[in-house]
Formats: C-alpha cells, structure tokens, sequence
C-alpha cells in the first residue's frame, strides 16, 4: 500500500512514504524478491506473472514521476538489471535462485515423480507476452526522457 499511496503523493515529498527514487526503489525491490518467491508450478504460474507484469508497470510509470537525482541512477539501473533477469525466469518457468540473482530450471525428485504427483507449469500466455511488450516499448520510450532528464542534471 506505501508503494501504491506514493505514485499518488508524490508531487508532494513530505506526503509520502517513498519520497526519493532510492526509498521507492528500495520497497519495490522488496517486492520483485516476493513475487519471484512464487513457484512456477500451477496453479501459482499465472499468479507469478500477474503480479510481475503489475510491478513491471508501476516502475515504468512512477520512476518518471520522481525528480532526477545521479545519486540514484546506478541503483535504478540495478534495479532495471533485477527486472530483466526475474522476466527471463518467468518466461522460461524457471524457479528464482536469490544467491544468483538469475532463474535456474526446476528439478523435482525422483522419488516425489514416482509418486504419481503430476506437476505442471503453463508457459507465459500470448496476451500476457503483447502486456509485457507494451509495457516495455512504452516504458522504453519514458525511460529514454528519464534519462536525458538526468543527464542534463548532472552536467
């Protein structure tokens, strides 16, 4: 909910519980580590991606809402890093490994296959893929303007 209050507040810093970059970016990382946390074994799949492409979105739209400040672009540009790897996990249906920061393919023992368990994971769907596309060729544009913003702030 602080993440949620502070798109709306932000035109005003003391409103708001994510005043800076660095606090919203921090709380969203926060947040990418839950989602990732979420099996890609149904029924949770298509939960995984939901919420991934609903961060995914929240990011492109509310960095642009903050003033530029170079102090905080390296971590943002970490940040931006952690996304694209969490996004080749959940579209590979790989598991997260933290300790990596990458996806690593989901191996189920022996022994709970013989079981008869059957373990299932539905690929990314075609309109889930064309959300995370516009998402992305539309934050690549704002984040193209972010950019030069603070490029012209640092100089």
């Amino acid at each position: 909910m602080d993440i949620r209050s502070a798109y709306k507040k932000r035109s005003e810093p003391s409103m708001t519980k994510l005043p800076t970059p660095s606090s919203y970016l921090h709380a969203m990382q926060s947040l990418l580590a839950f989602i990732l946390r979420i099996p890609p074994v149904d029924p949770s799949t298509p939960l995984r991606t939901t919420f991934l492409l609903r961060l995914t979105g929240d990011v492109m739209n509310s960095v642009t809402g903050y003033p530029p400040d170079m102090a905080d672009f390296r971590q943002l540009l970490d940040f931006m890093d952690d996304l694209d790897q969490a996004w080749v996990a959940v579209l590979r249906s790989q598991i997260w490994d933290p300790d990596k920061g990458e996806g690593i393919d989901l191996i189920v023992p022996a022994d709970l296959m013989q079981s008869g368990t059957t373990i299932q994971s539905a690929p990314v769907s075609q309109t889930e893929r064309t959300k995370l596309r516009s998402l992305l060729l539309t934050g690549s544009r704002t984040a193209g303007g972010v950019h030069s913003r603070w490029r012209r702030r640092r100089v």
